[in-house]
């Protein structure tokens, strides 16, 4: 056979030899082709071909390994002579793989072809094409073919001639323009797992007495004539666990076996257990759910199986289906939910691969999955999930996010797609609702009053509403006190640091539900102008995040002031004389005083003659009960005529008070009692909140103390609402200007 040149290609070999002696490594300077490299090996040496296409017709009659560097992407022998084959075997134990094997198209030549004395060589990886016959096997046994792909020859993809004990395993057969695979008077040998497709004639084909071979794990379909054939007395063969498609299946007569007993273990459907094999056109039922046919038994494809049939033909009956559920069925904006996705595979059969597309709604976003998922816009996919067994169920994980504009119902739908060994695929799809809450709330507050002098108690008024669509809890609600206003008590209970008014939790507040709490403040002495008071309120719906809403009110802190001046015409005068008496009142505060009471005290030795306007006369005493409403800088003038006495002497002192109390002073609000006193000073005293005790002060200490000339004159206190006011007392003696101090504590 003539070695010819080696194109677009470098070639070498690093190789070894097992002999008696130790291995040894050689190389080899600018083969010039693979023959060469063959021709100047040892038994037991490695050829490593690098890349390119080589043209020549090799003959292998040493025990070597023949492999590409890369593949047979990138390594094609192609025949130089095409009435040669391209890789004749003349010796055992020899390996090729790793290349593309072509142009060997004269009659009856392979593109790799083992002799009679080719025992126990193994033939894998390689890409066998456009020859007369791919692979061939004459009185050749113990061979070990898998992983080729043989295709497009013009006669079979394999033949096997005479030969005994040969695997073939792996191998993808398809598009020969005769058989697939064709056994002549070949016996023993065991073909499993291969795929047998789309050849022009049979997928199998035995004939000339080819006996006791095993047929197992094969997917033979789509071929013209027969998905496989026995036929010229083939006997004893066992064909069990195959997949037949075609549209004639079988054709076999002589003593064959059909199937196998039934067996646990996973057939070529994915199915729990072996026995006999596929076959398209068997319209049978599994009665059992075991996976094999109980009607139309056996299987005989419509008479074209002479002796006997399929006892156990499988049944292919895939489904799939998905289940959805979530942590829950409602939430708020950033809500994250939490959905348990279960994808079983309720056929008979494996599938693979088994894909999973979530659909997320407008208004929810991916947050994570598991296992890991590809996520594009709202499409969360997990590409392959399998495979999945016949019963086999797996569980994903998705977290989504409500956003914060979504609304309404969220429709979250998933579906799950499971792709038999062959057939088509199955489907099933799976939905969720979530319902988006509203949550909002809403605080309101009014003060009463809203202004008021340093003392005045303020009493807030705050009402927090469920404005949204879902229970609130817990709810907080915070007053923050302005400099200026100090607690005194609240409804319910609240906890107090420095100027915090905290309510922990008002809470479960329903959707519409409103609830009132009261906060009690005070003024406090040296707070001015205006006083800003914030209350704000929390809610947490049960899930996704909370909601608030604030709510102010302003206090205005008055500052109550009056003064009184008086000047007397004359000032000197013998009994008898009359003295006039202007007396000016002045509210010197920024609020209206209501009422305003003004007392003038005359000495011993003068006598009242009139007033104006008209006063109450009480011994000494001359009384305006109220001059008021003053508004703020206002001024009113009040005429007194009185007369000196005939037995006056000496200096007589006359003193005129002015008491002013602004609009939202009362008893109850009780905040400051002024007084202007010519001569007069101020002592301390303790006095209950109580007004009706303000007489038996008086009485229990003045007049038990048997001071029958003392008076009160003027009130004025502070302290907290709950607890004794203290108060500034000024008494008055009508003979002299002598203060006492009194204590009273009820």
């Amino acid at each position: 056979m003539l070695l010819l040149m080696m194109t677009l290609a470098v070639l070498f070999f690093a190789t070894t030899t097992v002999t008696a002696n130790a291995a040894t490594i050689y190389a080899l300077s600018n083969p010039k082709t693979i023959q060469d490299a063959i021709d100047n090996a040892y038994h037991g040496q490695t050829i490593l071909v690098r890349n390119g296409t080589y043209t020549e017709n090799i003959i292998v009659n040493k025990r070597l390994k023949i492999c590409s560097e890369h593949g047979p992407a990138t390594t094609t022998v192609r025949a130089f002579d095409p009435d040669e084959h391209v890789f004749e075997v003349t010796v055992d134990h020899v390996e090729i793989s790793g290349f593309t094997v072509t142009g060997a198209t004269g009659y009856m030549q392979a593109g790799i072809y083992l002799s009679c004395i080719a025992d126990n060589c193994s033939i894998y990886d390689n890409i066998v094409s456009n020859n007369s016959i791919g692979i061939s096997l004459a009185s050749s046994r113990s061979n070990m073919i898998y992983g080729n792909t043989v295709n497009s020859n013009n006669q079979d993809g394999f033949r096997l001639l005479s030969s005994i004990s040969n695997t073939l395993s792996g191998n993808t057969v398809s598009s020969n323009n005769h058989a697939g695979i064709c056994l002549w008077s070949s016996s023993y040998n065991m073909l499993m797992d291969n795929t047998v497709n789309s050849n022009n004639d049979r997928g199998i084909y035995l004939h000339d007495s080819s006996n006791y071979n095993t047929f197992a794990g094969n997917s033979v379909y789509s071929n013209n004539k027969n998905g496989i054939c026995l036929k010229a007395s083939s006997n004893y063969n066992m064909i069990y666990n195959n997949y037949f498609n075609n549209e004639n299946n079988a054709w076999i007569n002589g003593n064959n076996k059909i199937n196998s007993t039934k067996t646990a273990g996973t057939n070529i459907l994915g199915g729990p257990y072996f026995g006999g094999n596929y076959w398209s056109d068997y319209t049978g039922t599994d009665l059992n759910g075991d996976g094999f046919g109980d009607t139309l038994l056996p299987y005989d494809a419509s008479g074209n199986i002479k002796y006997g049939g399929d006892w156990h033909p499988l049944v292919l009956q895939p489904d799939i289906a998905v289940t959805k559920v979530g942590n829950v069925t409602e939430g708020a904006p950033s809500t994250l939910v939490y959905f348990s996705i279960t994808v079983n595979n309720t056929g008979n059969c494996a599938l693979n691969p088994v894909s999973v597309v979530e659909t997320l709604p407008a208004g929810m976003s991916f947050v994570s999955a598991t296992p890991v998922a590809d996520a594009s816009a709202s499409l969360i996919t997990w590409t392959n999930i399998g495979p999945l067994a016949a019963g086999e169920s797996k569980m994903l994980t998705l977290v989504a996010h409500i956003d914060p504009d979504a609304a309404g119902t969220l429709n979250s739908t998933v579906s799950a797609e499971g792709k038999p060994i062959h057939g088509a695929g199955v489907t099933d799809d799976a939905y969720y609702v979530i319902t988006t809450l509203s949550p909002a709330i809403s605080v309101h507050t009014t003060a009463t009053p809203t202004e008021g002098a340093p003392g005045t108690d303020v009493t807030s008024k705050i009402n927090v509403t469920n404005t949204g669509d879902c229970t609130l809890n817990p709810v907080t609600v915070v007053e923050t006190l302005p400099a200026g206003m100090s607690f005194v008590s609240s409804t319910p209970v609240a906890n107090v640091s420095a100027s915090l008014i905290t309510w922990t939790n008002i809470g479960p507040l329903a959707a519409g539900e409103s609830k009132m709490l009261t906060l009690v403040t005070h003024i406090d002495h040296g707070a001015s102008g205006t006083l800003n008071s914030t209350v704000s309120a929390e809610g947490k719906p049960i899930h996704g995040a909370g909601v608030t809403d604030d709510a102010y009110y302003v206090i205005t802190a008055l500052s109550p002031a009056i003064s009184v001046h008086t000047t007397a015409t004359p000032t000197e005068g013998a009994p008898g004389t009359d003295v006039t008496s202007k007396i000016n009142v002045t509210n010197t505060g920024d609020c209206t005083l209501n009422p305003v009471t003004v007392v003038a005290t005359l000495p011993a030795g003068m006598s009242f003659v009139s007033a104006t306007p008209v006063a109450n006369v009480s011994t000494g005493l001359i009384t305006w009960t109220n001059i008021g409403p003053l508004a703020a800088g206002e001024s009113k003038m009040l005429t007194l005529v009185t007369h000196i006495d005939h037995d006056a002497a000496g200096t007589l002192n006359s003193t005129v008070s002015a008491e002013g109390k602004p609009d939202s002073w009362s008893w109850s609000h009780r905040r400051c009692i002024l007084c202007d006193n010519r001569s007069l000073s101020c002592y301390s005293g303790a006095y209950d909140r109580n007004p009706n005790r303000r007489s038996s002060w008086y009485s229990r200490d003045i007049h038990n103390k048997r001071h029958k000339h003392w008076r009160l004159h003027t009130l004025s206190g502070h302290g907290g609402r709950d607890s004794a006011r203290r108060y500034e007392l000024c008494l008055i003696h009508s003979h002299s200007e002598r203060l006492g101090r009194f204590n009273y504590l009820d």
